[in-house]
């Protein structure tokens, strides 16, 4: 279960669930700071990791993320859900675009459909279409899951 995310003045974007399929990390978006967020699935807890924005878990044990025109790695424990590491910078002078709508068309072309288009009511101009928090796209999370599982 999600529990609703009620961060005043965020917006929440980027959602992932982790291996466990008990966690997910996000990106609360809040000028200052964009910050990595965890999530417990099963108790609504959430917890700040760090600073950063998009941030994604590998299969290495790395969250990879962009902050300040870099892509950090950070080693990441998916057994404890802690950060195991120093984070260092794996691309340096990267350029974010302005506009992240158009960031749908770089995906893999073999993405599930369902995945492509909860990414786009992420990055819709639209509130009434958006995601507003995590909790929102908990059926559409599970919808996908089921289809893996």
């Amino acid at each position: 279960m999600l529990a609703k995310v009620e961060m005043e003045g965020a917006m929440i974007m980027w959602p992932q669930v982790l291996p466990d399929e008990k966690s997910v990390i996000f990106t609360r978006l809040q000028l200052p700071p964009t910050t990595i967020m965890l999530q417990s699935l099963k108790s609504g807890e959430i917890q700040e990791l760090f600073e950063g924005d998009a941030a994604r878990y590998l299969p290495t044990g790395h969250l990879v993320y962009w902050l300040q025109n870099s892509i950090f790695a950070v080693p990441f424990n998916p057994d404890t859900l802690e950060v195991a590491g120093g984070a260092i910078p794996i691309v340096e002078g990267v350029f974010r675009m302005a506009a992240p709508q158009y960031a749908v068309s770089a995906l893999p072309l073999n993405l599930h459909p369902e995945i492509i288009e909860m990414l786009e009511r992420c990055l819709e101009k639209d509130t009434k279409n958006q995601y507003h928090d995590i909790a929102d796209s908990r059926v559409d999370i599970q919808k996908v899951l089921a289809v893996y599982m």
